[in-house]
């Protein structure tokens, strides 16, 4: 397991990210294979501001937010309290990616922070 002292508290100041409303948010949805989304998190799909929201356990989650340039940012994050930790995000995802780059974020004890957003 990862051990969230060594990892940075999550900073979004920088992020040019694009409102969605909910049409966008089923098309993301429909652009992760359905049997991925259920791998990832058992079909549960939050809506965020800027995108959706995969709970997978023990406070990890896996976000999809469309950035500025229509390509998605894929981050997996860990949540503790009111800190939210970002273990590994992938920027410039496209849609026949989305579904490979949020399986691997979601595998949180295969594939270290560093690792997964290099695997897709």
């Amino acid at each position: 397991m990862t051990d969230t002292k060594t990892h940075p508290e999550l900073d979004t100041s920088n992020d040019h990210f694009r409102t969605v409303d909910g049409e966008m948010r089923r098309m993301m949805v429909s652009q992760i294979a359905r049997l991925t989304l259920f791998g990832i998190s058992g079909g549960r799909v939050e809506g965020i501001k800027h995108g959706i929201r995969l709970p997978i356990r023990y406070g990890y989650a896996v976000t999809v937010e469309l950035d500025g340039n229509d390509s998605y940012v894929v981050r997996r994050t860990f949540t503790r309290g009111t800190k939210v930790f970002l273990h590994g995000e992938a920027r410039e995802v496209y849609c026949e990616r989305l579904s490979e780059v949020c399986y691997y974020a979601s595998c949180y004890v295969s594939y270290d922070a560093e690792t997964w957003p290099h695997k897709a």
